[in-house]
């Protein structure tokens, strides 16, 4: 679609674009309204930190304003996941809320970056879509962070190791940080994701 229709010019240097998001329930199509603020003056919404992936003539389709835009497979699963609990939520994502063809225009909005994040009610990382081994990584980070508040203290180790073997995810502490055992290639396989590359 032409991206000048979808994108009506930003008012002031300081304006931003949110999306609206509303979807009947789970499987049916994403509508999304495009909406104009200044970012001092913006609705509660959340910004979407994601990996955008290679373009494809495949890439799914979403409705916004009334006219189709299409955006990459991994922003889709993103807001397929997202809308499968709720029916509506306000947005920003760089690929649809900024007009990706206007060079002066995307010059301006990465400089706000740092305030439409900073800014916004929460920010949410899509790392990708779940598999057999990320339920299992996050488990293991969440008891390594939540047993070590202070990680230079042995004491906290100890602590997280005995979690950990009461949980199941060590069968010897001796093996603690071997990282061919199960639970540390889960949070390899998790930390090889393409976001991570981002940083």
């Amino acid at each position: 679609m032409d991206s000048t229709r979808l994108h009506v010019k930003l008012g002031r240097f300081d304006s931003i674009r949110l999306l609206e998001l509303t979807r009947s329930g789970p499987g049916d199509p994403i509508q999304g309204c495009l909406i104009q603020s200044r970012l001092d003056e913006t609705p509660k919404y959340s910004a979407l930190s994601y990996v955008w992936g290679d373009p494809s003539p495949s890439d799914p389709i979403l409705h916004v304003n009334g006219s189709q835009f299409r955006i990459r497979k991994s922003l889709f699963q993103a807001l397929d996941h997202l809308l499968s609990d709720v029916t509506t939520m306000a947005m920003w994502i760089d690929q649809i809320c900024i007009d990706q063809e206007n060079d002066a225009e995307r010059e301006q909005q990465v400089k706000l970056m740092s305030r439409i994040f900073t800014q916004a009610q929460r920010v949410i990382c899509w790392l990708g879509l779940h598999d057999k081994d990320s339920e299992y990584a996050f488990d293991l980070l969440h008891i390594l962070v939540t047993n070590t508040p202070n990680p230079k203290a042995s004491s906290d180790w100890e602590r997280a190791a005995n979690k950990l073997w009461t949980a199941g995810y060590l069968k010897d502490l001796s093996n603690m940080f071997d990282p061919t055992m199960v639970p540390f290639s889960a949070v390899a396989a998790l930390a090889n994701r393409p976001w991570f590359s981002m940083l």
